[in-house]
């Protein structure tokens, strides 16, 4: 679980490398990517490095089976010519078989 904003204030005080300014201003920053949170479809929060590591993994490998990425790879397969084909108004005069004998 991400750390409470308490917490986090008083690591940063902690540190004493900023001053007030400069922690209120990454709050504000937070603040401003948090409301963004909508506009993504991940969010992996660095609280835990390695957990962080293999939640950002775990994306990459979910983003390569993503479907529409999967059919462009596929677009010249028998299922889609045949799905083409179908689609096609006049087919009444061509066999499935000869129109996937045609395009391969």
């Amino acid at each position: 679980m991400p750390p409470s904003e308490k917490e986090l204030l008083k690591r940063l005080k902690n540190r004493k490398t900023e001053d007030k300014e400069k922690i209120v201003e990454r709050f504000n920053i937070a603040y401003k990517e948090i409301n963004e949170v909508s506009k993504y479809n991940y969010v992996v929060v660095n609280d835990d490095l390695e957990e962080a590591v293999d939640k950002t993994l775990s994306i990459m490998k979910a983003e390569k089976c993503r479907v529409d990425r999967i059919e462009e790879m596929l677009v010249a397969n028998k299922e889609e010519i045949i799905h083409e084909f179908l689609m096609e108004e006049d087919f009444d005069n061509v066999s499935v078989a000869d129109k996937i004998k045609e395009d391969a």
